[in-house]
């Protein structure tokens, strides 16, 4: 998974919508406002949304909308983090995604690490299949929003085989029902293509995926995260 995985929030949406000036609105255009500001001085372009009615942001429910901020603010707490100790946040991988497990209260199956390296792109899920996190080097890939990234179905987003979609959202939902208890290597799944459907510059790129690994809350299934190698495609 992750933005270069099969696809996060694979039920239907609901169509709750929201005032724009509602505070989690407010919330979010601040929160997502100033992550493009840290990553900015890496280099890295991170686009907060495209239109300032944040309308699949208004298509979560309310409960969706306040967790995703929770775990927002704490993306932006760890990054700010390791910018201020000078890390490289494209290549802090492993570091960044023990600081969000451990400040989100989530805690990753005991060999995930064996399967993590720190230019590795990861993105967690929770039990709905909404994503909570991703590691800041996803920007360097994608031309798509934030808004986009965290509230849109990954599969309207981006476009790969259909035999290796099957695989890899069959495997995601399994995950997400909380019925793997340890790391499963996608050893079947080959290094494939990627294209954004409808991104501003329609970017392509080509991605492994590696692992899918369960997350747990106090003992409890709580999620996946999905750790994937991928590289943009020459423009």
């Amino acid at each position: 998974m992750s933005p270069f995985g099969p696809g996060a929030n694979l039920g239907a949406m609901p169509t709750v919508l929201g005032s724009a000036s509602h505070p989690q609105f407010e919330r979010f255009r601040d929160l997502t406002s100033r992550m493009r500001d840290l990553v900015l001085i890496e280099g890295i372009v991170a686009r907060p949304f495209s239109d300032p009615a944040l309308p699949y942001f208004a298509a979560l429910s309310d409960e969706s909308r306040e967790e995703m901020l929770r775990h927002f603010e704490i993306f932006l707490l760890i990054v700010s983090r390791a910018s201020y100790e000078g890390l490289d946040i494209s290549k802090s991988t492993r570091r960044l995604s023990l600081d969000f497990l451990r400040e989100a209260d989530l805690q990753p199956a005991p060999d995930l690490l064996e399967h993590l390296e720190d230019d590795d792109h990861l993105a967690a899920y929770n039990h709905r299949q909404q994503i909570v996190f991703l590691t800041p080097n996803h920007f360097r890939l994608m031309s798509y929003s934030i808004e986009d990234l965290y509230c849109r179905p990954w599969p309207m987003l981006f476009q790969r085989s259909e035999q290796i979609e099957k695989v890899l959202v069959s495997r995601a939902l399994e995950f997400g029902r909380g019925l793997h208890t340890k790391t499963l290597v996608h050893s079947d799944v080959p290094p494939h293509l990627l294209t954004e459907i409808n991104g501003p510059e329609r970017r392509t790129g080509t991605a492994q995926s590696k692992v899918y690994s369960p997350v747990f809350r106090n003992g409890r299934p709580a999620g996946f995260v999905a750790v994937n190698r991928a590289r943009l495609s020459p423009s």
